[in-house]
């Protein structure tokens, strides 16, 4: 269908059997180092070679085929302290806490899924999650 000329997020919306389907294969940015995509070998090799609007081949990695496309591409930055600082903070509490409270916090979670009943009236939801077998 690509190679067709069909618009990549076309193709995505109706080929990808994963979350990104929805979005038409749109997916968070990856960061060098600091993604999911560093637990799959290759992937980000293969994310970081591609320049913007360029196409990858289908790529197998680990069980699963990927065509990714590079949308654009931001060097490297570094903010301020002053503008991370309550981000830090927050994340060093979050840290902290699930050291001192991380079984606690996992029986009471484990408990509420026991228990819960959710029902989702969202038909675009429920088409996202289709293609996720973790959800």
């Amino acid at each position: 269908a690509l190679r067709q000329g069909q618009p990549f997020e076309q193709v995505a919306r109706t080929y990808s059997r994963d979350k990104s389907a929805a979005s038409g294969g749109e997916i968070p940015p990856v960061f060098r180092g600091r993604a999911r995509a560093v637990a799959v070998p290759g992937f980000e090799a293969a994310a970081f070679a591609l320049q913007p609007g360029e196409t990858a081949r289908p790529t197998k990695f680990l069980d699963a085929w990927f065509i990714l496309r590079c949308r654009e591409r931001t060097g490297a930055s570094t903010r301020p302290l002053e503008a991370v600082r309550d981000e830090c903070r927050r994340d060093v509490a979050v840290i902290k806490s699930a050291a001192a409270h991380g079984q606690q916090i996992s029986r009471e979670y484990q408990a509420f899924r026991d228990r819960a009943y959710v029902q989702v009236f969202w038909t675009s939801y429920l088409a996202n999650l289709a293609g996720s077998p973790n959800q």
